[in-house]
């Protein structure tokens, strides 16, 4: 015969409550995510965590995004540089503020912007 264990009120509210916890952060998570992909554009930065690098190149990874792969694979500091390309999802505001620039005739576009010269 099998033997019931008995909880504490503790126990059984402290389970309760993390089962409640595990359901709401799935369904709120792929919510955003969902809303992230909807209403956002695509970037690309590079990364050095977990990895040995120049001051050059963390100060180029820290700083620097870029509309495209390609403007991200040409980007990096140097030669050696060996960091990894990450892409964001960006609002549509923050990516026009990015990679637009006011010109005598309108606004042009720009593959590369540096964080500093914002």
């Amino acid at each position: 015969m099998k033997t019931r264990k008995n909880y504490s009120r503790r126990q059984f509210l402290a389970g309760g409550l993390t089962l409640v916890g595990i359901a709401f952060g799935a369904t709120r998570t792929a919510g955003a995510r969902s809303r992230r992909k909807q209403n956002g554009v695509k970037i690309y930065r590079l990364s050095l965590r977990g990895r040995r690098g120049s001051n050059a190149a963390r100060c180029n990874a820290a700083n620097m995004r870029f509309a495209t792969l390609e403007a991200a694979e040409s980007g990096r500091a140097h030669s050696g540089d060996r960091s990894v390309v990450r892409q964001l999802v960006v609002s549509k505001e923050e990516y026009l503020r990015l990679f637009f620039r006011r010109a005598a005739k309108g606004h042009r576009f720009v593959a590369v912007a540096d964080l500093r010269q914002l």
